[in-house]
């Protein structure tokens, strides 16, 4: 029976829809991808709220023609909406290698360590982050319905975040708001420095949550020696931090060297590889006059 054809629909420039299509890469899912921002007529025509990403799964039946000899395919296409059910569906599909979290039994000698530890940590973690870390507001009033979506992507920030940090909302997009808008890179910094305790904070909510085992190594990725859900959910919008100024607040973090150490473990996937073209990390956006924005460039 042929395999399903699988069809992402959403802009690489978004950092869930990179989370989906690095999950089908590590696991070697062939798919092709619709590059579309959220209410565009494409996502629109994807997704009720026209948000992305959007996972077209056709599959292929052979139905009698009728005569007994000639048969017609027919394609019938499901359309799986919310970056959660997407990753459940690939994982169903394809279990290995898996992007699970498996806690090695507890030793004697790490009795005090990671206690709670199971499993659903990693879920609670990708839930920390997709609802807090990486979350963008998504209206209609926003400019992803324009051909040029940049200058008015985001609106004004509140002066005192609460909670979690969003990092796309409060630190990547409005720097691409204002570079697009003829700021210079200097001159954006400090309008963004208001924002960065969030980020500290949110760093703050991630050293509680990764284990940390005393007797062991660090663990090469955030969860385990492999990569997690939780590793492909927070790197999309760390790898479009990283390229601004931005990211040296969160190298000077007590968590910035493992953190740093961890994108360098990314890195080297060839899944981020294949992922990186149309994203911030690779540049979209941090254009300007004569040139890219340098991180703390003029």
């Amino acid at each position: 029976m042929p395999q399903p054809k699988y069809t992402v629909i959403g802009t690489p420039f978004s950092t869930f829809t990179r989370t989906i299509t690095l999950a089908l890469h590590y696991k070697s899912i062939p798919h092709t991808q619709v590059p579309v921002f959220p209410h565009s007529p494409g996502a629109d025509a994807a997704h009720p709220f026209g948000i992305i990403p959007t996972l077209l799964i056709q599959s292929h039946s052979d139905a009698d023609a009728g005569d007994g000899d000639a048969h017609a395919e027919n394609a019938h296409t499901i359309k799986l909406r919310e970056t959660q059910a997407i990753i459940r569906y690939i994982d169903r599909i394809a279990h290995e290698p898996t992007l699970h979290f498996h806690p090695a039994p507890a030793q004697p000698e790490d009795a005090d360590a990671d206690a709670g530890m199971i499993e659903e940590k990693m879920w609670e973690y990708v839930s920390f982050v997709a609802s807090y870390g990486m979350s963008y507001l998504v209206s209609p009033r926003f400019a992803f319905r324009r051909p040029h979506f940049l200058p008015s992507f985001l609106p004004s920030l509140p002066s005192h975040p609460t909670g979690f940090p969003t990092i796309e909302h409060g630190l990547v997009k409005p720097r691409l708001k204002h570079l697009a808008s003829g700021l210079s890179p200097s001159a954006i910094t400090p309008l963004l420095t208001p924002n960065l305790p969030a980020l500290a904070n949110f760093l703050d909510i991630t050293a509680q949550c990764l284990p940390s085992p005393p007797s062991h190594p660090t663990p090469p990725f955030l969860f385990a020696p492999h990569p997690t859900y939780a590793d492909f959910h927070l790197f999309p919008i760390l790898a479009d931090l990283r390229p601004t100024p931005e990211w040296a607040a969160l190298l000077a973090h007590p968590l910035g060297p493992r953190l740093e150490r961890w994108m360098e473990s990314m890195d080297a996937l060839e899944c981020v590889r294949r992922t990186r073209e149309g994203t911030v990390s690779a540049g979209v956006g941090l254009e300007v006059a004569g040139g890219k924005a340098a991180a703390g460039g003029a």
